[in-house]
């Protein structure tokens, strides 16, 4: 025991001292370490501590540890093998999967004999959580333990309501990303470790979600952005018990790390793929798509096949060739000059090659992943593959031997199957070729080679098309990382972007540098302006014309700038300094064959954190405290409900059996019980049926109100002595929204510039100055305008909010 301490870094430590503490409190949580920062190792330091320390719990027949089972994806199950192997040899490990300790169905018997073990590490994958869920389930586990648990992000989803329906006394999330998109999906997370710590869904969407996320567009009001800084701090200080977070460079004094060098590329379109961009945006899909009857995605995936390559979306055969072409080449499927990130690529590891770096080459899709293999092929690179067709048996296998074999130049992988968990420490260099929505996607690509255990400076290459559906993914994922670090680290952030509009997607913006133009900057450079972020490839390239070949030690080096002649004796510095100007060097390159037209410092944006003094506190705090209120009562309608419900608040598509079939068979002859109270919104918990009708069902109160209050007396505007409000402060609230429903009403019955029917736009003008300072309104506001209206577009697209027939009358 006091070996495997000795062999943890001091932060490593201080994160098992800190899951002890979460034993002691009877409560979960989340080890959201940065990738690269040993959150399994932790895991496995505790388990062992645990066990050797033989205490008693009270909630476990076992002394010391009891059976664990840990869940991660399948890529990562050998790996989790490997090191309790390394650390804790005598722990009796077992692999729950068809690559693992069984064949055939002799799963039920594995599961049985690690169920009930002492100090027993069953792992399995995601999927066989649902496979095997019937017996897993009936098996009473110490430890319940999630990798990569973001996969539980979804609350409606299958696995999610599997995992929550376990009834276990301790959970444990393990997730560099535990919020990528959204604030609901770190609810989500935090209804598996501590289920009501964050209230019911609905309340925390009204009251933190939707304001936090309102706060941190560019257009956002000030009491709006004020708003949302309050309601940030109030969240990161009612999870920061239950969440750790370390990051590298925080840790870096430790870790000793080399440095990272994170760089976005943005690369022009060739002829071909401008010509085949613009005339898609022209077609008639994508006017459907505006009109809103076709599916939105089809357009943006096309669009990304266009900007990878566009012989994933033409056929290739009818090119013909230009300026001294091969026909034979120019006719092949995937020939590398019709796309510019391929170009660029071409450029990248011809550089690379010469100055013997290592690559991992990432792609979202199998089939450019094809492509570029061909593309290796051709230009005789040694490399390996990695996707979702390799089994996972040999994955590991893989891994280690990119690892060790110096020869392999370059490995290829998919961004979802090679981005998880694996250590590819071979490599120095990382290129991501194109851009995923969800930017810890690609964080989880990059992390792959800068992580424990690297001693090269790493670079890492991100390529983006200027002007197309790109730069616009890289935005979001821009603001959603900034959304994330709202919450995890600082509160205030940079704000960024208007929301989002479809029609934003589909355009083109790189009209006005078909003339060759450099100094026309890219939308990011401009959105980004004031950051430092801006690489003067110009500036470096003139650089390297006066400074070819500089002298070092009275000699010519070839790629060397000057150097001064106060040179550091520090090595790693000298190390540092040459790594800069090798990648200088490979900009400069690019730039002088006008195949980049941009790049931007990726590290500077993410922490450049430009704070928001636009402050309007009253207004803030008064909303905060409400929001304060509603969490907490929130909390306690969770706690009154039956112990470890899943999903408060949301919606399960399927049934499922929970906690073990007695407890089930309660929960669901209530349910048959109670069909005419069961909200439609759940179909399986009960917590819904004890939360607050005015948060979860509140427009339809509200109109059922209208109608019992129409035929009492004709003024809207007054209180009622009905027995379901319980106190003045709720009757306050649905009096104004009974006065809201009623201008809404007038409003599109009269008070509209076309009669009987107003745009979106009308609608918000009109009630601008109605909503502000009342955040809490505006989600009642849209839920209302729906209740009471339709909207029909015209042919042209133009869509009008028309009153429904029955409320033409009230």
């Amino acid at each position: 025991m006091f070996t495997i301490i000795c062999m943890t870094r001091s932060y490593q430590r201080a994160g098992v001292k800190w899951l002890w503490e979460l034993y002691e409190q009877k409560c979960g949580g989340i080890i959201a370490d940065e990738m690269g920062l040993g959150k399994t190792i932790q895991i496995i330091a505790y388990l062992a501590a645990f066990h050797y320390s033989r205490v008693r719990d009270t909630q476990n027949r076992y002394r010391g540890l009891g059976p664990v089972l840990i869940v991660c994806p399948s890529t990562l199950l050998h790996q989790w093998v490997h090191e309790f192997h390394q650390w804790w040899p005598e722990f009796r490990v077992a692999v729950l999967h068809e690559s693992g300790s069984f064949q055939g169905k002799k799963g039920h018997q594995l599961i049985h004999k690690m169920g009930t073990t002492a100090a027993g590490i069953l792992i399995t994958s995601y999927a066989n959580i649902l496979i095997h869920y019937n017996t897993l389930v009936s098996y009473q586990w110490h430890y319940f333990i999630l990798d990569e648990g973001h996969k539980i992000r979804n609350p409606d989803a299958q696995i999610t309501t599997a995992c929550k329906s376990f009834r276990t006394p301790h959970r444990l999330i393990l997730s560099g990303s535990p919020m990528q998109n959204n604030l609901r999906e770190l609810w989500s997370l935090f209804d598996f470790v501590f289920p009501g710590k964050l209230g019911t869904l609905p309340t925390f969407m009204e009251y933190f979600a939707i304001p936090i996320t309102r706060g941190g567009y560019a257009n956002a009001n000030p009491i709006e952005v004020q708003t949302a800084y309050k309601c940030a701090c109030i969240l990161r200080d009612t999870i920061k018990k239950y969440l750790i977070r370390r990051i590298k460079s925080e840790q870096n004094v430790v870790l000793q790390l080399p440095t990272k060098n994170e760089q976005v590329l943005f690369c022009r379109l060739t002829k071909v793929q401008k010509y085949i961009y613009k005339e898609y945006l022209k077609s008639q899909q994508c006017k459907d798509i505006l009109k809103g009857s076709t599916q939105v995605f089809v357009g943006l995936i096309n669009l990304r096949k266009i900007c990878n390559h566009p012989d994933l979306f033409t056929d290739w055969s009818q090119y013909q060739p230009e300026y001294n072409e091969n026909p034979l080449e120019v006719s092949q499927y995937g020939y590398s000059k019709r796309s510019g990130k391929m170009i660029v690529l071409e450029t990248l590891l011809k550089i690379w090659y010469k100055q013997n770096n290592r690559c991992l080459l990432f792609t979202q899709s199998k089939q450019m992943l094809n492509i570029l293999e061909q593309f290796l092929i051709k230009h005789n690179y040694s490399y390996l593959k990695m996707d979702g067709t390799t089994s996972i048996a040999s994955r590991q296998g893989l891994v280690s031997q990119f690892n060790t074999d110096a020869s392999i130049f370059v490995f290829l992988l998919t961004t979802r199957v090679g981005g998880l968990g694996i250590n590819l420490i071979g490599a120095n260099r990382v290129l991501i070729f194109d851009p995923d929505w969800n930017p810890s996607t690609d964080m989880q690509a990059r992390e792959r080679a800068w992580r424990i255990g690297q001693t090269k400076n790493v670079t890492i290459y991100r390529l983006l098309t200027s002007g197309t559906i790109e730069e616009k993914i890289y935005h979001r994922q821009i603001f959603k990382q900034f959304l994330t670090n709202r919450i995890l680290q600082d509160p205030k952030q940079r704000r960024f972007f208007k929301s989002n509009d479809l029609h934003e997607l589909f355009r083109y913006d790189d009209d006005n540098n078909d003339s060759g133009d450099d100094h026309e900057r890219t939308e990011t450079s401009i959105l980004l302006a004031g950051t430092n972020s801006e690489i003067n490839l110009k500036e470096k390239y003139d650089k390297r014309k006066r400074n070819k070949n500089a002298r070092f030690e009275g000699q010519r080096v070839p790629n060397l700038t000057k150097i001064d002649s106060k040179i550091s004796t520090n090595q790693q510095e000298i190390e540092n300094n040459i790594d800069k100007e090798k990648d200088d060097y490979v900009l400069s390159k690019l730039f002088k064959k006008s195949v980049v037209h941009s790049a931007l410092q990726h590290d500077t944006i993410i922490d450049h954190s430009i704070n928001d003094h636009v402050f309007i506190e009253t207004e803030a705090h008064r909303y905060a405290e409400e929001a304060v209120k509603a969490l907490r009562n929130s909390a306690q309608d969770c706690y009154s409900a039956e112990s470890g419900i899943p999903n408060w608040g949301a919606r399960n598509i399927q049934h499922i059996r929970r906690f073990g079939s007695r407890t089930n068979k309660d929960i669901i002859n209530q349910n048959d019980d109670d069909d005419d109270d069961r909200p439609s919104s759940s179909s399986s918990s009960s917590i819904v049926r004890k939360s607050n009708p005015q948060i979860s069902s509140a427009s339809s109160n509200l109109l059922k109100d209208i109608r019992e209050r129409k035929r009492e007396q004709s003024d809207f505007i007054v209180h009622t002595n009905r027995q379901s409000i319980e106190n003045d402060e709720e009757n306050h609230t649905n009096d104004e929204g009974l006065k809201l429903i009623r201008e809404l009403k007038d409003y599109l019955k009269i008070g509209t510039s076309i009669h009987g029917k107003a745009t979106t736009g009308e609608i918000i003008d009109h009630f601008q100055n109605r909503l502000n300072g009342k955040p809490g309104l505006i989600p009642k506001f849209k839920s209302l305008l729906k209740q009471i209206a339709n909207l029909e577009r015209t042919p042209s697209g133009i869509g009008y909010w028309i009153l429904k027939e029955e409320f033409r009358e009230i």
